[in-house]
C-alpha cells in the first residue's frame, strides 16, 4: 500500500492528473481488438504526464475475461499485468495485487487472492471458503481458512 500512498503524494505533488481505469478500456488496451478504441485509450497508458488509477476490481474483471473467457494461458495473463503494474504512471493497490498474483502464479483465481488479502488485513480473521484450492493457498500464505 505504501507504494500507492507515494504514488497518489507525487502525482498530487507533480499536478498531475489521476484517471481511474474501468475495464472495458483495460481490455481495449491489452486486447487490441477494436483499433479506434485502442488508439483512444493508448495515450493515456504511454503518457508520463497523467497517472492510471487501476482498481483491484478492474484486474479482477480482466483476468476473468482475457483467462477464462478468451481462453490467454495463465502464464501470459501474468505476464500481462505484470508489465502493465511496473508502468511508472500505474497506481495500484500493491499488496492487494501481490496477493491475488500469488494464487494466479499458485494455480488459484487472483479473485481469491485478493480476498485471502483481505483476511490477512484483518487481525484474528478468517477466510470461510468452500473452494479447496484457495484453501490450500491460503493456508501456504499463512492465512487461516476453513470451509464452512
Amino acid at each position: 500500500m505504501q507504494v500507492l500512498i507515494n504514488k497518489v503524494w507525487q502525482a498530487k505533488v507533480m499536478d498531475k492528473p489521476i484517471f481511474i481505469i474501468d475495464t472495458n478500456v483495460l481490455l481495449r488496451f491489452i486486447l487490441n481488438d477494436d483499433a479506434k478504441q485502442h488508439a483512444k485509450v493508448k495515450k493515456y497508458f504511454i503518457s508520463n504526464e497523467l497517472f492510471l488509477y487501476l482498481p483491484i476490481m478492474t484486474v479482477c474483471e480482466t483476468i476473468w475475461v482475457i483467462k477464462d473467457k478468451m481462453k490467454i494461458p495463465r502464464q501470459s495473463v501474468i505476464q500481462i499485468l505484470t508489465a502493465l503494474v511496473e508502468q511508472d504512471n500505474i497506481l495500484i493497490a500493491t499488496e492487494a495485487f501481490d496477493y491475488g498474483m500469488n494464487f494466479l502464479k499458485s494455480g488459484g483465481d487472483f479473485a481469491d487472492g485478493v480476498i485471502a488479502y483481505q483476511a490477512h488485513c484483518h487481525d484474528n480473521a478468517t477466510l470461510l471458503t468452500f473452494d479447496k484450492k484457495s484453501q490450500k493457498i491460503a493456508k501456504q500464505l499463512a492465512i487461516t481458512c476453513i470451509e464452512p
